[in-house]
């Protein structure tokens, strides 16, 4: 364990930056993505969404495409269709939103331009919030093994799938617990609690009947009440992950999250509580991706830039 941090908390000194990211001067040449986003609005309702994306190398637009989303509403002013269609595409991807009787959101799915339903949850209120209790997610399936062209002339997908079940005590989730589509237990969650605040989790997997440990995961709120710190750890207390929140004046400035055992390192970067960027370096590909954001006066989003560029030196 502290190997680990050691090599966490020094990755932590390579991507600090005093500097927001929006003030950051970039290498033109570097930028390899450009989204512009444009808003139709009727009495302050969004009424379509358009996003203009540009493919860059060497600071000249390589390709572009251009996709819409419209947004339907109901008699309530309650969402309840999106349709998105990019130019490439002959039909759209649509996404259905379901509401119980005193209008919460019960259902999601979305259903792609093949008539795939890629994406289905739905929802259940408790005292502490919405939350999913039946989650289904289809992608596609890569075979590294395979050719690219071969994989997507020969489309094959992967599903994911689980329920969920939640035990309270005192209006407090004491227990999670993860079902298959044939109710085989997969995963429970066990919340541990000083006074009303969440301190600890442990997260327990299942495989052959056996019960094993995947992570305890433990919350600092000495510096926010609703944006804790965090980091968990392994069975061998080896550091699985690590997020580090800093604050000025009341205010989010920056979140430092690490996964994977150090693999992952994505600093985000905020301004009156909007992300206006990211650095995220995996250790794995020695690689390094900036975002940089832009916002329109009314807060909605205006251009993502995205740069990337492998780093200088291996970072070990």
């Amino acid at each position: 364990m502290k190997r680990n941090l050691i090599i966490i908390f020094g990755i932590l000194i390579l991507i600090s930056c005093n500097e927001q990211v929006s003030k950051f001067i970039f290498d033109a040449s570097k930028m390899s993505n450009q989204i512009k986003f444009y808003y139709k609005l009727e009495s302050d309702k969004l009424i379509s969404q358009t996003e203009k994306n540009y493919t860059i190398i060497f600071g000249q637009v390589v390709d572009s495409m251009i996709s819409q989303t419209d947004f339907i509403y109901n008699d309530k002013g309650l969402l309840i269709k999106e349709f998105s269609l990019s130019d490439f595409e002959e039909k759209p991807t649509i996404i259905f939103y379901d509401y119980n009787e005193i209008d919460s959101l019960i259902s999601e799915i979305t259903i792609n331009s093949e008539n795939d339903t890629t994406f289905w949850e739905q929802y259940k209120y408790y005292p502490d919030g919405k939350k999913t209790v039946f989650h289904r997610f289809l992608s596609m399936h890569f075979d590294p093994n395979q050719d690219f062209m071969e994989t997507m002339e020969n489309k094959r997908l992967d599903t994911t799938f689980y329920r969920n079940e939640f035990d309270y005590e005192r209006n407090l989730c004491k227990t999670q617990r993860q079902y298959d589509k044939n109710g085989k237990l997969l995963k429970t969650v066990n919340f541990d609690y000083n006074e009303d605040k969440l301190i600890k989790e442990t997260h327990l997997v299942y495989f052959n009947d056996m019960e094993m440990t995947e992570k305890i995961k433990f919350y600092n709120f000495s510096k926010s009440d609703i944006k804790p710190d965090f980091f968990s750890l392994d069975f061998k207390n080896d550091t699985i992950e690590l997020c580090l929140n800093d604050f000025s004046k009341g205010l989010l400035t920056s979140s430092t999250e690490i996964y994977n055992y150090g693999s992952n390192i994505n600093k985000i970067f905020y301004e009156a509580d909007k992300e206006v960027g990211m650095i995220g370096i995996d250790r794995n590909m020695n690689f390094k991706i900036v975002d940089s954001y832009e916002y329109y006066d009314n807060g909605k989003l205006k251009e993502k830039r995205t740069y990337n560029e492998e780093l200088s030196h291996s970072i070990k």
